[in-house]
């Protein structure tokens, strides 16, 4: 597996290299979830790279060569181990003195996180993120910004229109359908806030003529 691709520091290039053992961990159960997927059971993921594993999971439903699976396979596990050195960058931007403590402080965001992409289409507030990470809103709102250098409501905003990208471009799902799915009141307010980051609105991505199924 090439790492080239990607320009880090000398430190990141050690952090990859490192977690290469742990990236084709992921991989193995990348590869469980996509065969999963062929079989028509469906695929979620909930860190950005649902473009990446509905490629590889179409690629696999479509007996493509050998060379071409390992390729995507190669650019998955890039992610994953990319992934995992973010995650220790996260927890090094928190202030805290105690590296225990920064861990904790990590593992109750990835918690929030966690919860919002298992169900974008709530109601979600900085209240409601915070309670799931039992912390105090304007705790929780500061680490949130320190670790992963975005509010909690800009990521979640991005994240809806990421969800929404996705399920645009691998599913004949109508756009109200999405946007109700990814969390949107209206249909015209998905629209702008779509627009707003795409440069286009949702009915104008190229939707797919044949699904996965």
């Amino acid at each position: 597996m090439t790492f080239s691709s990607v320009s880090r520091s000398s430190r990141d290039v050690e952090e990859v290299a490192a977690t290469a053992a742990g990236a084709t961990c992921f991989l193995a159960g990348v590869g469980a979830v996509t065969r999963w997927r062929a079989d028509g059971a469906g695929l979620a993921t909930g860190d950005g790279s649902e473009g990446e594993a509905n490629s590889l999971a179409a690629a696999v439903a479509a007996r493509p060569s050998p060379d071409t699976v390992s390729w995507l396979f190669e650019a998955l596990g890039e992610r994953a181990a990319e992934s995992v050195c973010e995650q220790r960058r996260e927890r090094r931007r928190l202030t805290a003195v105690r590296p225990a403590t920064r861990l904790e402080i990590h593992r109750r965001l990835d918690r929030a996180r966690a919860a919002v992409e298992d169900d974008l289409a709530l109601p979600w507030t900085l209240v409601t993120m915070a309670q799931v990470a039992l912390m105090a809103p304007h705790h929780f709102h500061r680490c949130f910004r320190m670790a992963f250098r975005e509010t909690p409501r800009g990521w979640l905003a991005r994240r809806r229109a990421e969800r929404a990208m996705a399920l645009l471009r691998s599913s004949r799902r109508s756009v109200l359908e999405i946007c109700v799915a990814v969390g949107y009141a209206s249909a015209s307010s998905f629209s702008a806030s779509f627009a707003a980051r795409y440069g286009i609105p949702p009915s104008q991505i190229a939707r797919p003529t044949r699904v996965l199924e």
